[in-house]
């Protein structure tokens, strides 16, 4: 049998009993959003992706199980006054990023530690992150790195996720989000750098278009949230890579401002003011006193 196919049963069967499993359990794998929305269900197909496809299944995995611990136990605090979460998460990144590194190069390694960024960033909206994986695939074809048989897995392992995606029913999640997109990296560029370059820039326009242009609550979170007026899809851009707790924390520590910055014309177009401003994040919150 063709591992398409069984990443499709596999999948079905696991995406389909996950949603419904965590829409029982009261706690952070069950968002009240949406007239409520598992979260975390993405585990499902970045392990069977994961089991399908040895040869890029590792970092895959990684990302999946530490991203379901910020999944499943994000918002505690450790002894170091981090959140389990992030430390889970930041672990992970660096995790991979030393494999792809090790395996693919640099290049590779850097897109790969930094790429469950705006993964996560777009995942909070539903089918934003199907659009960006699809057109970041399609935009590696001309290249002709497409591994056609882990691309085929992957998405026979997503295809039970998209249909509850494209009706908003359910989140992937850290553990999802990230691992996915890594699998798409290395599905639709065999580790290539270029083609790696061209993944991650293809996917943060994809995503950050879909959230500003086609479904535009990205727009009226930056007006309303963030007191961002008439935000430029550069703002998109730099939410999308800049944005959630992770981004706000670097920011804490770099240039980052807590209020929305005074600037001209050509700096307003570029984002500027999304690429300074701490958000609405935990981490954000707590640093603009909200």
């Amino acid at each position: 049998m063709h591992p398409a196919l069984l990443a499709l049963g596999a999948s079905a069967a696991g995406t389909l009993t996950t949603a419904r499993l965590f829409r029982l359990v009261d706690g952070p794998l069950y968002e009240p959003v949406r007239g409520g929305t598992p979260r975390g269900v993405g585990i499902v197909p970045a392990l069977v992706y994961a089991g399908l496809v040895p040869e890029g299944g590792v970092p895959v995995a990684i990302l999946a199980a530490l991203g379901f611990v910020d999944d499943a136990l994000g918002r505690r605090f450790t002894r170091l006054g981090v959140e389990v979460g992030h430390l889970a998460r930041g672990l992970a990144m660096l995790l991979v990023l030393a494999w792809c590194w090790y395996h693919h190069g640099p290049v590779t390694g850097l897109v790969a530690g930094f790429l469950p960024q705006p993964a996560n960033i777009v995942d909070t909206q539903p089918r934003a992150f199907t659009f960006a994986l699809a057109v970041a695939t399609l935009a590696c074809l001309p290249l002709g790195t497409l591994d056609p048989t882990s691309a085929l897995v992957l998405w026979a392992a997503l295809a039970p996720y998209v249909a509850l995606d494209l009706r908003g029913r359910a989140m992937l999640g850290d553990g999802g989000n990230s691992s996915l997109a890594v699998a798409g990296l290395l599905a639709a560029t065999r580790g290539d750098p270029v083609g790696a370059l061209v993944f991650l820039t293809a996917f943060t326009l994809a995503g950050a278009w879909y959230r500003f242009r086609v479904e535009p609550r990205l727009r009226e979170y930056l007006e309303r949230e963030l007191g961002i007026e008439e935000p430029t899809l550069m703002d998109a851009v730099w939410d999308v890579l800049t944005g959630g707790a992770l981004g706000d924390l670097v920011k804490s520590l770099t240039f980052g401002r807590a209020e929305v910055p005074e600037c001209g014309e050509w700096a307003r177009r570029l984002g500027y003011r999304r690429l300074v401003l701490i958000g609405r994040s935990t981490v954000g919150e707590r640093l603009r006193g909200g």
